[in-house]
């Protein structure tokens, strides 16, 4: 099967600012020149900046300005016209480092998330859910829900610290069990990094460096499923890594925002 596809994440219309153009999100004008071929996107969260570059409210048509905003901008217009995009959210759709699983604002967020970008996704395994999979021919896609589940980042690493949470879990290792007999290649969605690489302060709660016997579970489940990528956003600066259990990972962001070119924050495993 041949499927060719585009992921990112991390967008904010008119940045960089530039008095002298029209409001845009300029990184969807550049995936415009390579998007001949393209048969999808799969965006990676952090569509909209909720918080940012301050918080506006916690009513649910707080949060569909920020995304009429995206779609309102003409490189949004032209490159949906052209390619399809699929999603998962992040936390600035809700709010920054979001791990308070339901409670508010999280309702609001997500009836504009929904509204905006997660019907359009392929059907949940169950009602009311963010987390799907689904196959093109013999490669298999499943998408993670990061931040609905999760367990507060100050909870003691063990068992009961969880990113996923049970019923997600169960469902996916269920897809891998599956798919390892039936697709040829397998592509798992992460909005936060599973590699470890990236050491700030803020990476030891938020990605899974925080949630490492969680991790380490999956992994040492993804080790024996051959031809598994991790494909992951959020950090603002891509890194092409293979985990501890020979899986791959490609980490990329952003599109549309502020990177990390000259004082990089990933380290070497």
């Amino acid at each position: 099967t041949k499927y060719r596809f585009g992921t990112g994440s991390c967008i904010k219309p008119n940045f960089p600012y530039i008095p002298a153009l029209s409001p845009d999100v300029y990184g969807f004008a550049s995936l415009l020149g390579h998007s001949d071929g393209l048969d999808m996107i799969m965006f990676l969260g952090d569509f909209i900046y909720a918080d940012l570059p301050f918080y506006f409210g916690s009513d649910p048509e707080d949060y569909r300005r920020l995304y009429r905003q995206v779609y309102m901008a003409e490189s949004s217009r032209r490159l949906l016209r052209k390619v399809p995009m699929l999603h998962v959210y992040d936390d600035h759709e809700i709010m920054n480092n979001w791990h308070d699983q339901d409670s508010p604002p999280m309702g609001s967020a997500m009836t504009a998330y929904n509204e905006y970008n997660g019907h359009p996704n392929p059907s949940p395994p169950l009602p009311h859910r963010a987390y799907y999979n689904f196959t093109y021919g013999n490669i298999a896609f499943y998408a993670w829900d990061t931040r609905r589940y999760r367990t507060d980042w100050e909870t003691e690493d063990g068992k009961h610290k969880t990113m996923l949470g049970e019923e997600q879990k169960n469902h996916f290792l269920q897809w891998l069990q599956d798919v390892n007999h039936t697709a040829a290649v397998k592509f798992v969605i992460s909005s936060v990094p599973v590699t470890t690489g990236w050491t700030n302060i803020d990476s030891n709660h938020d990605t899974w460096r925080g949630y490492r016997a969680e991790r380490a579970e999956i992994l040492g489940v993804t080790q024996h499923v051959p031809n598994l990528i991790f494909l992951s956003g959020d950090r603002h600066e891509m890194a092409a890594v293979e985990l501890e259990s020979g899986n791959l990972e490609f980490s990329t962001s952003p599109v549309s925002q502020f990177t990390f070119p000259l004082i990089g924050k990933f380290k070497q495993n």
